[in-house]
């Protein structure tokens, strides 16, 4: 069945919500779909914004994803906010250095520094890969 639906919340140009627009009481008949506000229930748009899960109205960080201009929605990213982005990388890192993985690491470098073990000793090499890793998982959300 096809109804109407209104764009019932914008933030700074964004899809916030929408939800069935109301028959006008006096005829019962739904207002005019404008492109801006009112929209069929078919709209191509409601297909893009709800096509899969990634894609809802907010993206996982909690920022708008939908531009809703002239009856057109486009896909937006907005940038990630300092503090976005360091809970992103401590995700990525923690997801792939686990705590006890890291504390491991961290305990077979600072015994092979205590033992005087040369800078080509295993526990060095791999302290030196997370360091890299760690730096290169910030490239990757600052490119967010």
């Amino acid at each position: 069945m096809r109804y109407m639906r209104r764009v019932s919340k914008i933030i700074r140009g964004r899809v916030a919500k929408w939800e069935p627009a109301s028959r006008d009481p006096g005829n019962g008949e739904y207002p005019d779909a404008d492109g801006k506000e009112f929209f069929w229930s078919d709209d191509p748009i409601f297909e893009k914004m709800s096509a899969d899960p990634e894609n809802t109205v907010l993206d996982k960080h909690g920022n708008r994803q939908w531009e809703l201009k002239d009856g057109k929605v486009t896909q937006k990213t907005d940038p990630l906010t300092r503090e976005q982005k360091d809970r992103e990388q401590r995700g990525r890192f923690e997801s792939e250095y686990p705590q006890d993985r890291w504390r491991d690491i961290m305990a077979d470098a600072e015994e092979a520094r205590q033992d005087g073990a040369p800078a080509d000793d295993p526990a060095f090499a791999a302290l030196k890969a997370m360091q890299v890793r760690k730096r290169s998982i910030a490239v990757e959300v600052d490119e967010l």
